[in-house]
Protein backbone atom coordinates (compact mmCIF):
# COMPACT_ATOMS: atom_id res chain seq x y z
CA UNK A 1 0.00 0.00 0.00
CA UNK A 2 2.92 1.92 0.91
CA UNK A 3 4.07 1.61 -2.53
CA UNK A 4 1.22 2.23 -4.04
CA UNK A 5 1.00 5.92 -2.38
CA UNK A 6 4.66 6.88 -3.05
CA UNK A 7 4.27 5.70 -6.98
CA UNK A 8 1.24 8.44 -7.02
CA UNK A 9 3.29 10.81 -5.17
CA UNK A 10 5.90 10.26 -7.94
CA UNK A 11 3.11 10.88 -11.05
CA UNK A 12 1.91 13.84 -9.40
CA UNK A 13 5.26 15.37 -8.72
CA UNK A 14 5.89 13.96 -12.60
CA UNK A 15 3.15 15.56 -13.69
CA UNK A 16 3.56 19.19 -12.84
CA UNK A 17 6.08 19.99 -15.91
CA UNK A 18 4.26 18.17 -17.99
CA UNK A 19 1.27 20.22 -17.55
CA UNK A 20 3.49 23.45 -17.60
CA UNK A 21 4.65 22.59 -20.76
CA UNK A 22 1.23 21.58 -22.34
CA UNK A 23 0.29 25.04 -20.96
CA UNK A 24 3.07 26.82 -22.60
CA UNK A 25 1.90 25.33 -25.93
CA UNK A 26 -1.30 27.13 -25.67
CA UNK A 27 0.05 30.36 -24.10
CA UNK A 28 2.96 31.21 -26.57
CA UNK A 29 4.74 29.93 -30.08
CA UNK A 30 7.20 30.69 -32.32
CA UNK A 31 6.14 32.81 -35.22
CA UNK A 32 9.48 33.22 -37.43
CA UNK A 33 9.22 30.44 -40.09
CA UNK A 34 5.45 29.56 -39.60
CA UNK A 35 6.20 28.34 -36.30
CA UNK A 36 9.61 25.94 -37.00
CA UNK A 37 12.07 29.06 -35.99
CA UNK A 38 15.62 29.25 -37.11
CA UNK A 39 17.44 25.93 -37.45
CA UNK A 40 13.98 24.38 -37.43
CA UNK A 41 12.97 25.66 -40.79
CA UNK A 42 16.07 23.27 -42.01
CA UNK A 43 15.20 20.47 -39.93
CA UNK A 44 10.75 20.92 -41.54
CA UNK A 45 12.41 20.97 -44.96
CA UNK A 46 14.31 17.57 -44.83
CA UNK A 47 10.56 16.26 -43.12
CA UNK A 48 8.56 17.44 -46.29
CA UNK A 49 11.47 16.64 -48.70
CA UNK A 50 12.42 13.42 -46.75
CA UNK A 51 16.09 14.78 -47.72
CA UNK A 52 19.31 12.04 -46.37
CA UNK A 53 21.33 12.96 -48.90
CA UNK A 54 23.66 16.48 -49.86
CA UNK A 55 23.20 17.51 -46.14
CA UNK A 56 26.51 19.78 -44.60
CA UNK A 57 28.18 18.51 -41.73
CA UNK A 58 26.16 20.60 -38.92
CA UNK A 59 23.17 19.00 -40.37
CA UNK A 60 23.97 15.44 -40.59
CA UNK A 61 25.28 15.15 -37.15
CA UNK A 62 21.53 16.37 -36.22
CA UNK A 63 19.10 14.73 -38.91
CA UNK A 64 17.94 11.74 -36.16
CA UNK A 65 14.85 13.89 -35.08
CA UNK A 66 13.83 14.86 -38.44
CA UNK A 67 13.54 10.99 -39.41
CA UNK A 68 11.54 10.19 -36.32
CA UNK A 69 9.20 12.73 -36.83
CA UNK A 70 9.03 12.07 -40.69
CA UNK A 71 8.66 8.12 -39.37
CA UNK A 72 5.78 8.94 -37.00
CA UNK A 73 3.87 11.48 -39.81
CA UNK A 74 4.15 8.49 -42.47
CA UNK A 75 2.76 5.93 -40.01
CA UNK A 76 -0.61 7.80 -39.34
CA UNK A 77 -0.32 8.87 -42.68
CA UNK A 78 -0.57 12.69 -42.11
CA UNK A 79 0.58 14.71 -45.08
CA UNK A 80 4.04 16.71 -43.75
CA UNK A 81 3.39 20.46 -43.57
CA UNK A 82 4.67 23.06 -41.57
CA UNK A 83 1.85 22.97 -38.94
CA UNK A 84 1.91 19.33 -39.25
CA UNK A 85 5.47 18.98 -38.24
CA UNK A 86 5.18 21.88 -35.63
CA UNK A 87 2.84 19.72 -33.82
CA UNK A 88 5.00 16.50 -34.36
CA UNK A 89 7.84 17.79 -32.45
CA UNK A 90 5.46 19.07 -29.75
CA UNK A 91 4.27 15.62 -29.14
CA UNK A 92 7.93 13.82 -29.29
CA UNK A 93 8.79 16.40 -26.78
CA UNK A 94 6.10 15.43 -24.40
CA UNK A 95 7.07 11.87 -25.14
CA UNK A 96 10.98 12.69 -24.75
CA UNK A 97 10.50 14.60 -21.05
CA UNK A 98 7.50 12.09 -19.68
CA UNK A 99 10.24 9.04 -19.84
CA UNK A 100 12.82 11.10 -18.97
CA UNK A 101 10.80 12.17 -15.76
CA UNK A 102 10.22 8.60 -14.99
CA UNK A 103 13.69 7.26 -15.31
CA UNK A 104 14.70 10.11 -13.33
CA UNK A 105 12.88 8.80 -10.81
CA UNK A 106 14.27 5.17 -11.42
CA UNK A 107 17.19 6.76 -10.44
CA UNK A 108 15.98 8.05 -7.54
CA UNK A 109 15.06 5.13 -6.24
CA UNK A 110 18.38 3.29 -7.08
CA UNK A 111 20.19 5.80 -5.36
CA UNK A 112 17.55 5.99 -2.25
CA UNK A 113 16.50 9.22 -2.78
CA UNK A 114 13.92 10.51 -0.27
CA UNK A 115 10.79 11.79 -2.08
CA UNK A 116 12.03 15.38 -1.12
CA UNK A 117 15.01 14.65 -3.25
CA UNK A 118 12.98 13.04 -5.87
CA UNK A 119 11.04 16.14 -5.86
CA UNK A 120 14.16 18.46 -5.88
CA UNK A 121 15.46 16.93 -8.94
CA UNK A 122 13.00 17.68 -10.94
CA UNK A 123 12.71 20.99 -10.21
CA UNK A 124 16.27 21.34 -10.91
CA UNK A 125 15.85 19.59 -14.46
CA UNK A 126 12.75 20.87 -15.47
CA UNK A 127 11.67 24.18 -13.28
CA UNK A 128 13.83 26.41 -15.90
CA UNK A 129 13.43 28.70 -18.69
CA UNK A 130 14.58 26.27 -20.98
CA UNK A 131 11.97 23.91 -20.68
CA UNK A 132 9.17 25.90 -18.88
CA UNK A 133 9.59 28.73 -21.68
CA UNK A 134 12.04 27.94 -24.43
CA UNK A 135 10.68 23.95 -25.39
CA UNK A 136 6.93 24.89 -26.00
CA UNK A 137 8.02 28.13 -27.55
CA UNK A 138 10.27 26.80 -30.02
CA UNK A 139 9.82 23.01 -29.90
CA UNK A 140 11.62 22.35 -33.92
CA UNK A 141 15.12 21.69 -31.99
CA UNK A 142 17.23 18.29 -31.58
CA UNK A 143 18.01 20.19 -27.83
CA UNK A 144 14.95 18.28 -26.55
CA UNK A 145 16.24 15.04 -28.25
CA UNK A 146 19.79 15.72 -26.97
CA UNK A 147 18.20 15.70 -23.29
CA UNK A 148 16.28 12.66 -23.25
CA UNK A 149 19.18 10.56 -24.82
CA UNK A 150 21.73 12.13 -22.03
CA UNK A 151 19.01 11.02 -19.42
CA UNK A 152 18.93 7.63 -20.80
CA UNK A 153 22.63 7.76 -20.50
CA UNK A 154 22.87 8.93 -17.34
CA UNK A 155 20.32 5.79 -16.56
CA UNK A 156 22.52 3.41 -18.53
CA UNK A 157 25.73 4.23 -16.15
CA UNK A 158 24.08 4.24 -12.81
CA UNK A 159 22.30 1.17 -13.75
CA UNK A 160 25.39 -0.63 -15.50
CA UNK A 161 23.63 -1.25 -18.69
CA UNK A 162 26.09 -1.64 -21.82
CA UNK A 163 23.26 -1.85 -24.87
CA UNK A 164 21.77 1.36 -23.72
CA UNK A 165 24.94 2.86 -23.29
CA UNK A 166 25.73 1.88 -27.21
CA UNK A 167 21.97 2.57 -28.27
CA UNK A 168 22.52 6.06 -26.60
CA UNK A 169 25.79 6.57 -28.76
CA UNK A 170 24.49 5.22 -31.74
CA UNK A 171 21.41 7.68 -31.64
CA UNK A 172 23.58 10.72 -30.35
CA UNK A 173 26.00 11.06 -32.88
CA UNK A 174 22.97 11.76 -35.58
CA UNK A 175 21.40 13.74 -32.71
CA UNK A 176 23.69 16.26 -30.99
CA UNK A 177 27.37 16.83 -31.00
CA UNK A 178 28.06 16.27 -27.39
CA UNK A 179 26.52 12.98 -26.71
CA UNK A 180 29.51 10.97 -28.45
CA UNK A 181 32.03 12.43 -26.21
CA UNK A 182 30.00 12.18 -23.32
CA UNK A 183 29.90 8.28 -23.64
CA UNK A 184 33.78 7.89 -24.05
CA UNK A 185 34.65 10.16 -20.86
CA UNK A 186 32.16 7.89 -18.67
CA UNK A 187 33.43 4.78 -20.07
CA UNK A 188 37.02 5.35 -20.35
CA UNK A 189 37.57 4.95 -16.45
CA UNK A 190 34.14 3.64 -15.76
CA UNK A 191 34.88 2.57 -11.94
CA UNK A 192 36.85 2.99 -9.28
CA UNK A 193 35.72 1.37 -6.05
CA UNK A 194 37.85 -1.78 -7.39
CA UNK A 195 41.14 -1.62 -7.69
CA UNK A 196 43.62 -3.88 -8.72
CA UNK A 197 47.06 -3.56 -9.16
CA UNK A 198 48.83 -5.36 -12.75
CA UNK A 199 52.46 -5.01 -13.21
CA UNK A 200 52.17 -4.08 -17.01
CA UNK A 201 53.40 -0.94 -19.07
CA UNK A 202 50.39 1.02 -18.59
CA UNK A 203 49.74 0.54 -14.78
CA UNK A 204 53.69 1.93 -14.34
CA UNK A 205 52.89 4.61 -16.88
CA UNK A 206 49.90 6.02 -14.40
CA UNK A 207 52.09 5.82 -11.23
CA UNK A 208 54.66 7.75 -12.73
CA UNK A 209 52.60 9.78 -13.92
CA UNK A 210 51.11 10.42 -10.53
CA UNK A 211 54.42 10.83 -8.40
CA UNK A 212 55.63 13.37 -11.38
CA UNK A 213 52.56 15.13 -10.76
CA UNK A 214 51.82 15.23 -14.87
CA UNK A 215 48.25 14.90 -14.19
CA UNK A 216 48.25 18.44 -12.20
CA UNK A 217 50.61 19.87 -14.67
CA UNK A 218 48.38 18.86 -17.23
CA UNK A 219 45.23 19.95 -15.58
CA UNK A 220 46.91 23.33 -14.94
CA UNK A 221 47.57 24.13 -18.72
CA UNK A 222 44.22 23.93 -19.83
CA UNK A 223 43.62 27.81 -17.97
CA UNK A 224 47.03 28.77 -19.58
CA UNK A 225 45.89 27.60 -23.20
CA UNK A 226 42.97 29.23 -23.12
CA UNK A 227 44.55 32.78 -22.10
CA UNK A 228 46.98 32.28 -24.81
CA UNK A 229 44.65 31.63 -27.87
CA UNK A 230 42.27 34.28 -25.83
CA UNK A 231 45.00 37.14 -26.19
CA UNK A 232 45.81 36.03 -30.08
CA UNK A 233 42.28 36.34 -30.68
CA UNK A 234 42.03 39.84 -29.19
CA UNK A 235 45.07 40.83 -30.83
CA UNK A 236 45.58 38.99 -33.72
CA UNK A 237 42.49 37.10 -35.27
CA UNK A 238 40.19 39.69 -34.59
CA UNK A 239 40.66 41.91 -37.93
CA UNK A 240 40.44 38.35 -40.15
CA UNK A 241 36.58 37.62 -38.16
CA UNK A 242 34.80 40.88 -37.87
CA UNK A 243 30.73 40.49 -38.04
CA UNK A 244 31.49 36.82 -37.67
CA UNK A 245 28.30 35.15 -36.42
CA UNK A 246 26.96 38.09 -34.96
CA UNK A 247 29.40 39.94 -33.61
CA UNK A 248 31.74 42.82 -34.67
CA UNK A 249 34.52 44.05 -33.56
CA UNK A 250 33.73 47.56 -32.55
CA UNK A 251 31.17 45.41 -29.81
CA UNK A 252 34.46 43.74 -28.27
CA UNK A 253 36.05 46.22 -25.72
CA UNK A 254 39.63 45.03 -25.62
CA UNK A 255 39.56 45.90 -22.03
CA UNK A 256 36.72 44.68 -21.33
CA UNK A 257 37.38 41.32 -22.73
CA UNK A 258 40.83 41.11 -20.60
CA UNK A 259 38.82 41.46 -17.42
CA UNK A 260 36.75 38.42 -18.59
CA UNK A 261 39.39 36.20 -20.14
CA UNK A 262 41.39 36.97 -16.31
CA UNK A 263 37.96 36.46 -14.63
CA UNK A 264 37.44 32.91 -16.50
CA UNK A 265 41.06 32.01 -15.49
CA UNK A 266 40.61 32.47 -11.90
CA UNK A 267 37.09 30.66 -11.52
CA UNK A 268 38.49 28.06 -14.08
CA UNK A 269 41.92 27.32 -11.52
CA UNK A 270 39.74 27.48 -8.72
CA UNK A 271 37.43 24.70 -10.22
CA UNK A 272 40.21 22.44 -11.83
CA UNK A 273 42.55 22.46 -8.44
CA UNK A 274 39.92 20.50 -6.64
CA UNK A 275 39.56 18.05 -9.49
CA UNK A 276 43.17 17.75 -9.47
CA UNK A 277 42.93 16.78 -5.27
CA UNK A 278 40.75 13.96 -6.29
CA UNK A 279 42.50 12.77 -9.59
CA UNK A 280 45.90 13.01 -8.01
CA UNK A 281 45.32 11.40 -4.49
CA UNK A 282 43.31 8.55 -6.22
CA UNK A 283 44.24 7.65 -9.72
CA UNK A 284 47.01 5.12 -8.51
CA UNK A 285 46.24 2.62 -11.20
CA UNK A 286 43.82 0.66 -13.52
CA UNK A 287 40.80 -0.95 -12.25
CA UNK A 288 39.53 -4.43 -12.91
CA UNK A 289 37.41 -3.62 -15.98
CA UNK A 290 39.83 -1.70 -17.61
CA UNK A 291 40.50 -4.70 -20.22
CA UNK A 292 36.47 -4.59 -20.59
CA UNK A 293 36.50 -1.23 -20.83
CA UNK A 294 39.19 -0.90 -23.94
CA UNK A 295 37.17 -3.78 -25.41
CA UNK A 296 33.88 -1.35 -24.85
CA UNK A 297 35.86 1.70 -26.65
CA UNK A 298 37.39 -0.13 -29.19
CA UNK A 299 33.70 -1.14 -30.18
CA UNK A 300 32.56 2.42 -29.90
CA UNK A 301 35.42 4.01 -32.05
CA UNK A 302 35.11 1.48 -34.89
CA UNK A 303 30.97 1.95 -34.56
CA UNK A 304 31.86 6.06 -35.05
CA UNK A 305 34.19 5.86 -37.60
CA UNK A 306 31.47 3.27 -39.97
CA UNK A 307 28.90 6.07 -39.00
CA UNK A 308 31.48 8.92 -39.96
CA UNK A 309 32.57 7.35 -43.36
CA UNK A 310 28.77 6.42 -44.23
CA UNK A 311 27.86 10.17 -43.80
CA UNK A 312 30.88 11.53 -45.36
CA UNK A 313 30.55 9.55 -48.56
CA UNK A 314 26.47 8.94 -48.68
CA UNK A 315 24.79 12.06 -46.74
CA UNK A 316 27.54 14.88 -46.47
CA UNK A 317 27.98 17.29 -49.18
CA UNK A 318 31.65 18.85 -48.89
CA UNK A 319 30.11 21.84 -51.39
CA UNK A 320 27.69 22.48 -49.23
CA UNK A 321 29.18 25.12 -46.83
CA UNK A 322 28.84 24.07 -43.00
CA UNK A 323 28.27 26.75 -40.29
CA UNK A 324 30.57 25.39 -37.93
CA UNK A 325 34.33 23.68 -38.31
CA UNK A 326 37.05 23.23 -35.98
CA UNK A 327 38.77 26.62 -36.21
CA UNK A 328 35.41 28.03 -36.51
CA UNK A 329 34.14 26.57 -33.66
CA UNK A 330 37.41 27.86 -31.12
CA UNK A 331 36.73 30.77 -32.34
CA UNK A 332 33.24 30.96 -31.11
CA UNK A 333 33.98 29.61 -27.89
CA UNK A 334 37.08 32.27 -27.67
CA UNK A 335 34.69 34.78 -28.63
CA UNK A 336 32.06 34.10 -26.15
CA UNK A 337 34.25 33.56 -23.43
CA UNK A 338 35.96 37.46 -23.77
CA UNK A 339 32.73 39.20 -24.57
CA UNK A 340 31.78 40.27 -21.25
CA UNK A 341 32.70 39.59 -17.85
CA UNK A 342 30.86 35.75 -16.57
CA UNK A 343 28.54 36.17 -19.03
CA UNK A 344 28.47 32.35 -19.26
CA UNK A 345 27.45 32.09 -16.03
CA UNK A 346 24.96 34.78 -15.78
CA UNK A 347 23.23 32.99 -19.09
CA UNK A 348 23.25 29.62 -18.00
CA UNK A 349 21.22 31.12 -14.64
CA UNK A 350 18.71 32.64 -16.73
CA UNK A 351 18.40 29.27 -18.65
CA UNK A 352 18.71 26.40 -15.99
CA UNK A 353 17.68 28.91 -13.17
CA UNK A 354 18.58 27.81 -8.93
CA UNK A 355 20.33 24.66 -10.24
CA UNK A 356 23.84 26.54 -11.62
CA UNK A 357 23.56 28.81 -8.51
CA UNK A 358 23.60 25.65 -6.20
CA UNK A 359 26.11 23.62 -8.08
CA UNK A 360 28.28 26.58 -7.61
CA UNK A 361 27.29 26.63 -4.00
CA UNK A 362 28.58 22.90 -3.17
CA UNK A 363 30.73 22.39 -5.79
CA UNK A 364 33.03 20.87 -3.70
CA UNK A 365 30.90 17.92 -2.55
CA UNK A 366 29.25 18.09 -6.03
CA UNK A 367 32.83 16.80 -6.88
CA UNK A 368 33.54 14.58 -4.55
CA UNK A 369 30.24 12.68 -5.19
CA UNK A 370 30.87 12.50 -8.97
CA UNK A 371 34.26 10.82 -7.40
CA UNK A 372 32.24 7.68 -5.62
CA UNK A 373 30.36 7.39 -9.05
CA UNK A 374 33.55 6.60 -10.84
CA UNK A 375 36.27 8.22 -12.76
CA UNK A 376 34.33 8.50 -15.59
CA UNK A 377 31.61 11.13 -14.15
CA UNK A 378 34.37 12.86 -12.37
CA UNK A 379 36.07 13.29 -15.93
CA UNK A 380 32.31 14.39 -17.35
CA UNK A 381 32.02 17.06 -14.72
CA UNK A 382 35.34 18.44 -15.57
CA UNK A 383 34.76 18.35 -18.90
CA UNK A 384 31.17 19.95 -18.25
CA UNK A 385 32.80 22.66 -16.09
CA UNK A 386 35.42 23.61 -18.58
CA UNK A 387 32.82 24.48 -21.30
CA UNK A 388 30.47 25.91 -18.64
CA UNK A 389 33.20 28.78 -18.00
CA UNK A 390 33.51 29.55 -21.77
CA UNK A 391 30.18 28.67 -23.54
CA UNK A 392 27.57 31.24 -23.25
CA UNK A 393 24.97 29.81 -25.46
CA UNK A 394 23.45 27.22 -22.52
CA UNK A 395 21.49 25.27 -25.35
CA UNK A 396 24.93 23.22 -26.60
CA UNK A 397 25.22 22.21 -22.88
CA UNK A 398 21.86 20.44 -22.68
CA UNK A 399 23.79 16.87 -22.96
CA UNK A 400 25.09 17.65 -19.22
CA UNK A 401 22.15 18.75 -17.07
CA UNK A 402 21.13 15.89 -16.32
CA UNK A 403 24.59 14.74 -14.60
CA UNK A 404 24.66 17.92 -13.17
CA UNK A 405 21.15 18.21 -11.72
CA UNK A 406 21.94 14.23 -10.34
CA UNK A 407 25.35 15.32 -8.48
CA UNK A 408 23.64 18.63 -7.16
CA UNK A 409 20.76 16.42 -6.08
CA UNK A 410 22.71 13.75 -3.87
CA UNK A 411 25.09 16.77 -2.97
CA UNK A 412 23.15 19.03 -0.65
CA UNK A 413 22.83 18.73 2.58
CA UNK A 414 19.63 17.17 4.67
CA UNK A 415 19.29 19.79 6.69
CA UNK A 416 19.72 22.86 3.14
CA UNK A 417 16.42 20.26 1.74
CA UNK A 418 13.93 21.49 4.30
CA UNK A 419 10.06 21.89 3.12
CA UNK A 420 10.35 25.99 2.93
CA UNK A 421 13.55 25.48 0.55
CA UNK A 422 11.90 23.44 -1.76
CA UNK A 423 9.00 25.58 -1.90
CA UNK A 424 11.25 29.01 -2.15
CA UNK A 425 12.94 27.60 -4.39
CA UNK A 426 10.56 26.12 -6.51
CA UNK A 427 8.78 29.40 -6.40
CA UNK A 428 11.64 31.14 -7.58
CA UNK A 429 12.41 28.94 -10.60
CA UNK A 430 9.07 29.03 -11.59
CA UNK A 431 9.29 33.05 -11.60
CA UNK A 432 12.90 33.15 -13.25
CA UNK A 433 11.78 30.64 -16.20
CA UNK A 434 8.67 33.45 -17.57
CA UNK A 435 11.91 36.16 -18.04
CA UNK A 436 11.66 37.39 -21.76
CA UNK A 437 14.05 39.86 -23.15
CA UNK A 438 13.32 42.09 -26.14
CA UNK A 439 15.65 41.46 -29.47
CA UNK A 440 16.55 45.09 -29.29
CA UNK A 441 18.19 44.03 -26.11
CA UNK A 442 20.01 40.65 -27.58
CA UNK A 443 21.09 42.40 -30.45
CA UNK A 444 19.34 40.85 -33.11
CA UNK A 445 17.97 42.34 -35.71
CA UNK A 446 14.15 43.80 -35.71
CA UNK A 447 13.50 42.77 -39.33
CA UNK A 448 13.15 39.17 -37.96
CA UNK A 449 9.28 38.71 -37.99
CA UNK A 450 8.54 37.44 -33.90
CA UNK A 451 5.84 38.35 -31.96
CA UNK A 452 7.06 37.56 -28.80
CA UNK A 453 10.05 38.68 -26.88
CA UNK A 454 12.54 35.77 -27.45
CA UNK A 455 15.39 35.28 -24.49
CA UNK A 456 18.31 34.08 -26.50
CA UNK A 457 21.48 35.45 -24.02
CA UNK A 458 24.78 34.15 -24.24
CA UNK A 459 26.71 35.79 -26.86
CA UNK A 460 24.12 37.86 -28.71
CA UNK A 461 23.06 40.13 -25.52
CA UNK A 462 23.95 43.57 -25.80
CA UNK A 463 24.90 45.89 -22.99
CA UNK A 464 21.10 46.26 -21.84
CA UNK A 465 21.03 42.42 -21.72
CA UNK A 466 23.89 41.99 -19.44
CA UNK A 467 23.33 43.89 -16.78
CA UNK A 468 19.90 42.57 -16.33
CA UNK A 469 21.79 39.00 -16.50
CA UNK A 470 24.03 40.66 -14.27
CA UNK A 471 21.73 42.25 -12.03
CA UNK A 472 19.45 39.60 -11.47
CA UNK A 473 22.02 36.38 -11.03
CA UNK A 474 23.57 37.81 -8.43
CA UNK A 475 20.56 39.03 -6.62
CA UNK A 476 19.60 35.24 -7.19
CA UNK A 477 22.92 34.29 -5.87
CA UNK A 478 22.10 36.45 -2.64
CA UNK A 479 19.01 34.50 -2.12
CA UNK A 480 20.17 31.43 -2.51
CA UNK A 481 23.26 32.04 -0.39
CA UNK A 482 21.01 33.17 2.74
CA UNK A 483 18.99 30.37 2.13
CA UNK A 484 21.75 28.08 2.49
CA UNK A 485 23.90 30.25 4.69
CA UNK A 486 24.72 27.51 7.03
CA UNK A 487 26.59 25.36 4.72
CA UNK A 488 28.36 28.81 2.72
CA UNK A 489 31.83 27.31 4.23
CA UNK A 490 31.83 25.05 1.17
CA UNK A 491 32.43 27.87 -1.04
Amino acid sequence: MKKIRINYIYFLIGAIPILFYIFGVFYDNIRFNNGLGFDGATYGYYVKECIVQNINNYYAHRILPSLITKLFLNIFNIVPTDETIFTTFHILNIVFFTFSIVLFFKISQKTNMSLKRSYFVITLVFFNFFFLKNAPFYPVLTDYSAFFLSTLLLYSYIFNKPILTFFCFLSGVLTFPTIAPMVFVLFFVKKNNSIQAHNNLLTRLIIWMQKKRVITIVIYLIPLIYAYLALRLLFVWIPDISNYYFWSTEKLNIIISIISMITNVLVLITLLYTYSNYLQKKLITISKEWDTNLSYLFILISCLILIETILKYFVINPEIQSPTNSIKLIETILLMSVQRPLLAIFSHIFHWGGLVIISLIFYKKIIENAEKYGYGMLLLLMMHSVLFIFISETRLLIGFLPFLAFLTAISIPENVLSTNFLAIHSIISVIISRFWLKFDDLGISSDINLDSWYFLGGPWTKDKGYFILAIVSIILFLVYGLLTKKNLKTL
